[in-house]
Order: structure tokens, then sequence, then C-alpha cells
């Protein structure tokens, strides 16, 4: 009543005298606190139905990232889904150094096959190309999709098939799966402070959406090169060359107790305990060692210092001792 009621339902009821926990039965005060109870419920049905289009916003994502995971994992051939990759990612690459709306005089043809040499680790031949078809943005981008094709079937020349089909599942959704986390982070971040663009008379959620949006797509297109990069760049060893490169201990053995002994340096004898009643010759005493004697005289701590000082042994150089 205090958010939601009128200020006459106040002064009503401030005239009425009416205490607290008193009941209230007039028709005017049960249709305005029916209202009250109204405007409460769309409130709160508009805040729950906000959050639920924001929301929208990332389950249709969520979608599509999980429904191409599936598609990677429920297929046992994979290379349409890389040559659709190679497609993007081309695509991707010759948008930055031929832009749609430039001249072919602007195009940088050498750089984009530069860089995509650098993903794909495969010299593209330029020199195929007429100097008709270099000035037609399709024939150049059809012939990198060949060359890269050709990078792509000697690559999986050199692998064996098996190997190949764990290599590009195993790529795949290790690049989807942090690609999406980082993803998900980065909508939270918005989320937090979209509010404020309130404050430039726009609307959050439609604000939002072009940004999520934008979000997502950069996203797809960094999976679409960093799994191409991995599946490239990979390096794949035989099991007797991983077994050379492990590091190994090396362990010294012996194989009987002699030679361990012959390794052993000799070993001076120490005496042991005396077992009460045994016979102590003059041999067994001059094998141990026997206990040190003082030549002169012990000093005392209040006796004069024997180095002439005149001073007491533990004033001078008995001192700390």
């Amino acid at each position: 009543m205090r958010l939601f009621g009128s200020e006459r339902i106040s002064g009503v009821m401030d005239r009425l005298g009416a205490e607290e926990g008193e009941v209230i039965t007039h028709p005017f005060i049960t249709r305005a606190i029916e209202k009250s109870q109204k405007k409460v419920e769309l409130y709160n049905f508009g805040i729950r139905k906000r959050l639920l289009e924001y929301d929208d916003v990332m389950n249709k994502q969520r979608e599509v990232i999980y429904g191409r995971r599936n598609s990677i994992l429920d297929t046992d051939d994979l290379d349409g889904m890389v040559h659709g990759l190679i497609d993007d990612v081309i695509d991707q690459v010759t948008e930055g150094f031929m832009p749609p709306e430039s001249l072919p005089d602007e195009w940088d043809i050498g750089g984009a096959a530069s860089e995509l040499e650098t993903i794909f680790l495969f010299k593209f031949d330029m020199s195929v190309l007429s100097e008709q078809e270099t000035k037609e943005e399709r024939a150049v981008i059809d012939h990198f999709r060949a060359e890269a094709r050709k990078a792509f079937e000697l690559r999986k020349s050199m692998i064996p098939a098996d190997i190949m089909l764990q290599l590009e599942k195993m790529i795949m959704l290790q690049s989807i799966d942090e690609k999406w986390m980082d993803h998900l982070r980065e909508l939270d971040n918005l989320r937090e402070g979209i509010h404020f663009r309130s404050y430039a008379q726009k609307d959050p959620l439609v604000e939002y959406k072009q940004e999520a949006f934008q979000m997502f797509s950069e996203m797809v297109d960094d999976i679409d090169k960093t799994v191409l990069w991995g599946l490239f760049h990979a390096r794949i060893d035989s099991p007797d060359k991983a077994e050379r490169r492990r590091p190994r201990r090396e362990v010294a053995m012996h194989r009987t107790v002699d030679a361990y002994a012959a390794t052993q340096p000799a070993r001076e004898a120490k005496p042991g305990p005396v077992a009460p009643g045994a016979d102590i010759g003059p041999a067994a005493s001059s094998a141990g060692t026997r206990p040190l004697q003082r030549e002169e005289p012990k000093v005392g701590r209040n006796d004069p210092c024997p180095c002439g000082s005149g001073k007491k042994y533990k004033k001078c150089c008995g001192q700390g001792s």
C-alpha cells in the first residue's frame, strides 16, 4: 500500500484513526488493496519477463554451440566439416585484405596468401592465376580454397585415418569449450553494465542483443581459425619416436652381490661394543681409539690469565667460552 497505493488511501486511514492490526471491511479500502496487489504482480511479472529475455539471448547461442558439439561427437567423418571451416576462414582472411567495396588495385593478395600459408603450412601457388583473374574476387577466393584443400589432403596422407579422426575431434571440442567459456564470462560482464545505456535513451535489452550477437560472431570465427591452426600445426609422433623422446632414468644394477661389493671402496673396521666378560688384550686395546689427554693444567675461570695480562681468565682470553 505504501508503494503502490494512492495518497488518498493514507489520508483516509489517518482520518478514520485505524490502528495497526485492525480489520478493515470498507469496500473502498478493499478495492484499493486489490488494485495495489495487481500493480505489484504486474511489476514482478515485468522483472521476470525482462530477465527471461536476457537469458533467452544466451540460450539461443547455447543451442548453436551444443548443436555443433553434438554433430562432432555423433559423426565419424569430419572432412566435410573441415572443408566448411576452410571456406569460412578463407572468407575471413580475404575480407581483411580484399575489402568488398575496394578496387582491385587496392587489394593485397600477397598478404592474404602469406597469412593463409602460416595457417595451413602450405605454399600457395599464385602464379597459375592470370592477370585478369587476380582482379576477380571470386577467382582469387576459389583458388585459395583449392590450395587449402590440397594442403588438407596432404596433411591427411601423413597421418593414419583413425588418428586423424581422433585429432580432429579433440581439437574441435577443445577449441569450442575454451572459447565458449571465455564468451560466457564476457557476456556476464556485458550484462552487469548494460543498464547504463538507458541514460543515453537506449533500450538496454536491444543493446545487449546487438552486442551479444557481435561477440558471438567473433567467437565463432575465432573457433574456426583455432581449429584449423591446431589441425595443421599439431605434431604427431610414431610410437617409436615417442618412446625415444621419453626421458629415461638410468639405474645401476648388479647381477650378483660379489659384483656389487667389488664396486664399493674398502672401509676401515670400527671397534664395536665389547661383550661382558670378553678378554681385552693389548692388541684389542691398541685397535681402539685412545682418549685425549690434556698436556697443560686446566685454567679456572677466576685464575689469572696465562697470557700475562693480569686479568682473570674469564675477563680475558676465556671471555665467551
